[in-house]
């Protein structure tokens, strides 16, 4: 018998069954999903299903490893049926991970001429705020360093960064920057103490943050700035990241600054007095835009799928580490799968594309680790026979079956309960974010402004 934990469009088992067909295999049972039947069907001696539970999909080769614990009996009897090689049995299941392959090869065909939403930011790796609080802060990294290397891994996008810090085995995370001109090498041992339990170091990338539509009475509007404008500085700190407007505002509420905007060329300076809105705790300027420059991106196949393995190969290295940054908890279930298809077709379609290259990738590599149950294990309990000429006990194989299903299954489930619990948060923090947003910010005229259209004094 042959399984996978696939979704969504059973390329992968189709791969299977042409492959069973191909080599003379009886084929009994095709299904998408697993649990109770919701549609069934047959057709040229194949049971069709469409079954409840969307986990995954199986042929039934009674001729394979037997999957009684997933699949039910089959109808027919394995000792009926002429036998078969274990080159059979190997080119039956590598068929559906080359399957899942072979669609991300021409989804990522399309992709290269839909193309993918970016923005030119994301080439950032310029620090643009450190956490005095964090590890970085302690091990010397400083706002304005440019990361070139993490762990000796070349990073040309944010994301990069992020993913070589996660990513990482080590006790230390080892930066190579650039400062000065000069090239340093900053060892940062990673911290743990956040919700998710990765690892983190406490640095932001550098933005670049305009003012957008003016408030009524704003500090923004009240130092006689003008949507455009590009905050140079403040209180003599270069604005670099919300987080540095965020600690100046707090530690100045109502108390003048120095600020520098970029107008049309030219640097103006003025003054401004952060202040706190009607009714509202946070210390704010006004309305503030990151300033970005969106375009759209054509990798090609080979960039795409090359790309997808890097990173396949640093999450299954993080994840059978003993220092890795990754646990199972921190993997996708189908909900969070299907959470983020959904997310990425309410933003761009294009970008679920981009999605479905990297699943069935991804998906491809799973399906092949030499674990019974899956593909990959298939593989190797055929590779056991051919050395041992003669088939494995039918008996222990079954029971070896079934406690990696067991097992595999608890790992779902484990996964999911994560995935809910991180759907949950989001949604309640989308929620609050609604909420904030709906709020109308309001300030209250200050007394001691000269007049709206002029510079406060501090």
């Amino acid at each position: 018998m042959s399984f996978s934990f696939h979704w969504p469009w059973g390329v992968h088992e189709w791969g299977h069954m042409l492959a069973a067909r191909w080599r003379g295999l009886k084929v009994e049972r095709f299904a998408i999903g697993f649990g109770p039947p919701l549609v069934t069907w047959r057709r040229k001696g194949v049971d069709y299903a469409i079954c409840s539970i969307p986990l995954g999909g199986y042929v039934a080769l009674p001729q394979m490893a037997p999957m009684e614990a997933i699949e039910g009996e089959t109808d027919s009897k394995r000792e009926q049926l002429p036998p078969i090689t274990p080159v059979d049995k190997m080119i039956v299941a590598f068929a559906g991970p080359l399957f899942s392959f072979l669609l991300a090869v021409a989804l990522s065909l399309i992709v290269w001429v839909a193309g993918i939403p970016s923005d030119k930011s994301e080439f950032i790796t310029t620090i643009g705020y450190v956490d005095a609080k964090m590890p970085a802060a302690a091990a010397g990294l400083r706002v304005g360093d440019k990361i070139i290397a993490i762990d000796g891994n070349k990073t040309r996008k944010w994301r990069q960064v992020m993913l070589n810090i996660i990513l990482g085995t080590g006790k230390e995370v080892v930066f190579t920057v650039e400062r000065d001109g000069k090239i340093l090498t900053i060892a940062v041992p990673p911290s743990r103490e956040n919700e998710d339990r990765l690892r983190r170091v406490g640095i932001q990338p550098a933005m670049t943050f305009l003012a957008g539509p003016l408030i009524k009475d704003s500090p923004l509007e009240l130092a006689g700035a003008r949507p455009g404008d590009e905050l140079v500085s403040l209180d003599g700190i270069p604005v670099t990241s919300y987080s540095t407007i965020m600690d100046v505002c707090r530690e100045n509420v109502d108390h003048g600054i120095p600020l520098t905007v970029l107008r049309d060329g030219q640097t103006i300076e003025t003054t401004i007095i952060p202040r706190k809105p009607k009714g509202m705790e946070q210390v704010i300027l006004g309305n503030l835009e990151v300033k970005g420059e969106a375009y759209v991106d054509h990798p090609n196949p080979a960039q795409q799928i090359s790309e997808i393995l890097y990173q396949t190969k640093r999450i299954l290295v993080s994840l059978f580490s003993p220092g890795g940054g990754i646990n199972p908890s921190h993997l996708s279930s189908a909900v969070g799968i299907f959470d983020a298809y959904s997310q990425m077709v309410k933003y761009d379609i294009r970008l679920a594309l981009w999605f479905s290259v990297l699943f069935n990738v991804s998906l491809a590599i799973f399906n092949l680790l030499p674990l019974p149950v899956l593909d990959g294990g298939h593989i190797l309990l055929a590779l056991i026979e051919k050395i041992r000429g003669r088939e494995m006990n039918i008996k222990i194989l079954n029971a070896i079956q079934t406690v990696f299903v067991v097992l595999l299954l608890g790992l779902f489930v484990y996964v999911t309960f994560f995935d809910v619990k991180r759907l949950a948060r989001r949604q309640q923090q989308e929620k609050l974010y609604q909420e904030e947003d709906r709020k109308v910010i309001e300030f209250a005229p200050p007394e001691f402004y000269t007049a709206p259209d002029q510079t406060p004094e501090p």
